[in-house]
């Protein structure tokens, strides 16, 4: 089956016209260039949705402005840790990693598209700006690109680089937080433009790499993900050959096995420049159509296109934009699901403490309904729902207790009623009597029960952490 975004997609996003408001489970879509001026720049670029049934598409922001004098577009996006707002990192104008002062910054951005306000305004870092980023437990963003690692804590509203690491080529690129037992707390993809080629994905904690997790995989990594039913790593990259070679969807272990999921003899890519992975495990790459029809003679008219995969490379579906919005005018960066943040951990894991879990859901329907939550020692295996989605949780003796409330005074409110915005709060007591410094992962999910959906389940949330410290 392959769905076709009718052309009246260049209309709404020229015009600002569109539904009223972005939907649970739309593509949220980062577009650094601009499409107003149809010229091939880094700004002010547009933040859009698209409905993965229906093609109907939400503007949030036709020319997204931001501080400044610099036209920053944005370039990586992420549901904010109350579900609601955006994460919008922004590429300036002209910027290359060997342009100085190209800057990062970072903001929150409402669903009108409007900056609500800006987290990190840093003119000249170095050589660096903001590629990638993911939350973790702590209240921290970490956020990586050029040669550093950062950080931002929503908390204390503090922003810090963690480090920096001098290379010629091999640029951070793409990045993910992991925190399974026998993973790296990180993975970080890399960007190598010239040989000699660098290790394309690394592993790495808050204080620098920590070892090479794979050399085998394509020179230009985009975006990585995590397969939470097996915990390998799923890559979007420019593929072997930059052109549609093949590589540009690969699987990596986490012993550094690397497997190509598309062939030039079945699916064909151009230059994918971002991965998501839902909650049905399925892959969305912002790429290119060279499926559909002919392959224009410049790369500057290549349609942009969103493939759906399967997590063994069998291609499923795409989506087409008009064809007006080509390459030249059109550079998707970033994808994330509208709603896809409901669970969020937030606390330091220490023995005597408290880490509060935040579970909300963006479906009005489900406002009031009764949430579960649950925690586990893993995420890999999971259980799907009805609905086709999976609770990213391993069956082990904590998901059993957990999912029956059988330790109340420990997990506290992980049953009860959403609000009428379709929020609630609980809290884990971490006992006084555990000893510190276990740096055992605790990992957390949930579902909505609607008796109208099937099998009496709803939403089903992501998975997130947090660490016995």
């Amino acid at each position: 089956m392959r769905i076709y975004i009718p052309g009246l997609l260049t209309a709404l996003l020229l015009a600002g016209m569109a539904s009223a408001q972005p939907y649970d489970g739309d593509l949220v879509i980062a577009n650094f260039r601009d499409p107003v001026q149809n010229t091939e720049n880094f700004g002010p670029g547009s933040i859009f949705s698209v409905n993965r049934t229906t093609g109907t598409v939400f503007t949030f922001s036709r020319r997204f402005t931001t501080i400044g004098t610099l036209n920053m577009g944005p370039n990586w996006i992420e549901m904010a840790s109350d579900n609601t707002d955006l994460m919008v990192a922004c590429l300036p104008t002209g910027a290359s990693p060997t342009t100085p002062g190209d800057g990062v910054y970072f903001h929150r951005v409402d669903v009108r598209g409007s900056i609500v306000n800006t987290l990190i305004a840093d003119p000249a870092p170095g050589l660096s700006y903001v590629n990638a980023f993911d939350l973790d437990y702590d209240g921290t963003w970490i956020l990586a690109g050029g040669d550093s690692l950062w950080s931002y804590n929503e908390d204390s509203t503090t922003y810090a680089t963690l480090y920096t690491i001098k290379y010629s080529v091999g640029l951070h690129n793409a990045f993910v937080i992991d925190r399974a037992y026998g993973g790296p707390e990180y993975v970080i993809g890399k960007f190598n433009s010239t040989p000699p080629w660098e290790p394309n994905l690394m592993a790495a904690d808050r204080k620098g790499y920590v070892t090479t997790l794979s050399t085998a995989g394509p020179a230009y990594v985009s975006g990585v993900k995590i397969d939470r039913f097996t915990g390998d790593y799923i890559s979007s990259a420019f593929g072997q050959g930059f052109n549609g070679w093949g590589g540009e969807f690969t699987r990596t272990t986490k012993t550094g096995i690397n497997t190509t999921l598309n062939f030039p003899a079945t699916i064909r890519m151009y230059r994918p420049n971002a991965i998501y992975l839902d909650k049905m495990h399925n892959a969305w790459l912002l790429t290119y159509d060279w499926q559909t029809g002919p392959i224009p003679t410049l790369t500057s008219k290549y349609v942009c296109a969103l493939y759906k995969m399967d997590l063994q490379g069998v291609f499923l579906t795409l989506h087409t934009y008009a064809s007006s919005l080509t390459r030249n005018v059109f550079m998707p960066a970033g994808i994330t699901e509208y709603g896809c943040r409901h669970v969020v951990c937030n606390g330091s894991g220490k023995p005597g403490t408290s880490v509060k879990v935040l579970f909300s859901s963006r479906r009005k329907s489900e406002a009031g309904k009764i949430y579960q939550l649950a925690a586990s020692f893993g995420y890999t295996g999971g259980i799907q729902m009805p609905s086709g989605e999976y609770l990213d949780l391993t069956f082990d003796v904590l998901l059993f207790y957990t999912a029956n409330n059988l330790l109340p005074s420990i997990f506290q409110n992980f049953t009860g009623f959403l609000d009428p915005n379709g929020n609630a709060m609980a809290n884990i007591h971490v006992p006084v009597n555990l000893p510190p410094g276990l740096g055992v992962t605790i990992f957390v999910s949930g579902v909505v029960l609607d008796p109208a959906a099937p099998g009496g389940i709803g939403s089903t949330g992501n998975t997130h952490w947090f660490v016995l410290n």
